[in-house]
């Protein structure tokens, strides 16, 4: 069985920070990576859901949106992007917010990959910050009385990043925080406010 890669191995990059104060569940969570793309990671800090019905775990999937990113062309790195043609993808919660599908998702020449909107949801410019995407539970194109939600619902975070592993492995092994500091962009705001033990650090 291939050797599951810790994101230490490959970036120097930290999301949490005080991990001496931080909460975790002993002897760590098991999830489901169906909904992952093998040979991709996961970085230090990922959102998990609970189990479901069928008691799978699986990941909370999200982006970071880069510089360059225009009206519905979404720029993400290709190496922690996990969404795929179809998914439904969101900014921020409220009425007035949308979430939109994915149409398609186009190969550049570089690290990089363009997730294709059906309709803009923001634009990020060198006047403008970075911003998260996450996954929606339904689309949502138009002004209603009713908050947008997420697809799921995380209750804790990875300790660390890791490779996604071969296909074949049915669930994968992951240490995980109930209660931790995270450095900003790290996790999506709809997912912040479902993690009621999970703070942000501001520098």
């Amino acid at each position: 069985m291939k050797q599951i890669q810790t994101y230490e191995d490959v970036l120097s990059r930290k999301n949490i920070i005080n991990k001496d104060r931080a909460w975790d569940i002993p002897g760590g969570v098991s999830i489901k990576p169906d909904n992952l793309i093998e040979g991709r990671f996961l970085p230090e800090g990922t959102p998990v859901a609970p189990p479901n019905a069928s008691g799978y775990r699986r990941v909370c999937k999200q982006a970071l949106v880069l510089e360059g990113s225009s009206a519905q062309l979404l720029i993400v790195d290709k190496k922690f992007n996990h969404f795929k043609e179809g998914d439904i993808v969101m900014k921020s919660k409220g009425t007035s917010n949308k979430a939109y599908k994915i149409a398609s998702v186009l190969a550049t020449a570089g690290d990089k990959e363009v997730l294709k909107v059906s309709t803009v949801i923001a634009t990020v410019t060198k006047s403008t910050k970075p911003f998260l995407i996450c996954e929606a539970a339904t689309v949502r194109v138009g002004t209603t009385t009713t908050e947008i939600k997420t697809k799921s619902t995380p209750d804790c975070i990875t300790k660390f990043g890791m490779e996604v592993p071969n296909a074949d492995l049915v669930m994968l092994p992951v240490g995980v925080y109930t209660r931790a500091d995270v450095l900003e962009n790290t996790i999506a705001d709809p997912y912040l406010d479902q993690l009621k033990h999970i703070n942000v650090i501001k520098y």
